[in-house]
């Protein structure tokens, strides 16, 4: 997340970074939902101050020869998420921009059982708050 403005400044970038869950020859037991998130928020600008962009990241579940069983848990729940959205921070004259990162699956020879899958790759723009302020843009 990057940092919030003080003053007039602007909001501080943020890149979403890398983050993965691999299985190969073995076995993953989930209860419940596995969350494989790689997401950045850009700060906030400050009084006048710009909103900060968000950019990147990669989200990835890969499973090669393995089997893969989700059991749900006491509310019923049993989802894989890979999740790479990124949004841009608020700011009075720009909004930052969200630039989607990279969420991907890939499942080779394997055996999987009882999961809802729920990939995201949402690029999201801040908000601006100024009478003729300018939003960010989504990408």
């Amino acid at each position: 997340r990057g940092g919030n403005g003080a003053g007039g400044g602007d909001g501080g970038f943020a890149g979403g970074g890398n983050t993965s869950v691999s299985v190969t020859d073995g076995a993953l037991n989930i209860i419940g939902n596995l969350a494989v998130a790689a997401n950045a928020r850009g700060g906030n600008g400050g009084t006048g101050g710009d909103g900060g962009n968000a950019t990147d990241g990669e989200a990835r579940f890969e499973a090669s020869n393995a089997n893969i069983t989700f059991t749900p848990n006491a509310q019923g729940e049993r989802t894989l998420f890979v999740d790479a959205s990124n949004q841009g921070g608020s700011g009075v004259a720009q909004g930052g921009n969200g630039e989607a990162g990279d969420a991907g699956v890939e499942i080779r020879g394997s055996a999987v059982s009882g999961l809802t899958l729920n990939v995201l790759a949402n690029g999201t723009g801040g908000e601006a708050s100024g009478a003729a302020g300018v939003g960010g843009n989504p990408r």
